[in-house]
């Protein structure tokens, strides 16, 4: 076929590395997008716990003192609520399909299973099964201070925390 002297203009390859960038991108997208929402209730940013769009009340986040005795309090704290931020949304993914722990022993057991036990002086030192709601409240604790820090996996959200007093002390009840 004859082109009657026109020729093409040659392929640019900038909208092509353009367009896989996008192809690429767009399934992590998609899947942050729906992190969180294993139900489909709820829209983005309604304040449903359900939803992909989560939302935490800042007034039931752990908070604590100012000054430098709010450091100390914050670094005997931070490991705690780094593990339990960790732990119980992961033991939650991996027991979703399957029956949920019962029992803190059983929960330990299934921590240890899942290859999630925190690492010492940090310890799991409660755990409570909301069979209602069919979620879970988690609390890891330093076993050499006390320092706790609690994970409701109803709003998926960390819950209580403080720098003394242990599991023993902390509201594992759902909010």
């Amino acid at each position: 076929m004859r082109t009657l002297g026109c020729r093409r203009p040659p392929v640019r390859s900038v909208p092509l590395r353009r367009l896989a960038l996008v192809a690429a991108g767009l399934p992590l997208a998609l899947s942050l997008a729906a992190c969180g929402s294993d139900d489909g209730a709820g829209a983005a940013g309604d304040g449903d716990p359900g939803s992909s769009g989560a939302v935490i009340d800042p007034a039931a986040t752990p908070t604590l003192s100012s000054g430098a005795a709010g450091a100390d309090e914050q670094s005997k704290v931070a490991g705690a609520v780094e593990a339990v931020t960790t732990i119980a949304p992961a033991l939650e993914s991996a027991v979703r399909s399957e029956t949920y722990p019962m029992s803190l022993d059983e929960a330990r057991e299934r921590i240890e299973a899942a290859g999630l036990t925190p690492a010492a002086p940090l310890v799991v030192g409660g755990y409570l099964y909301h069979p209602e709601s069919v979620e879970f409240t988690l609390c890891i604790e330093d076993s050499t201070t006390g320092a706790y820090a609690t994970y409701d996996t109803g709003p998926m959200a960390p819950g209580a925390a403080a720098p003394s007093g242990g599991c023993q002390t902390a509201d594992l009840s759902p909010r």
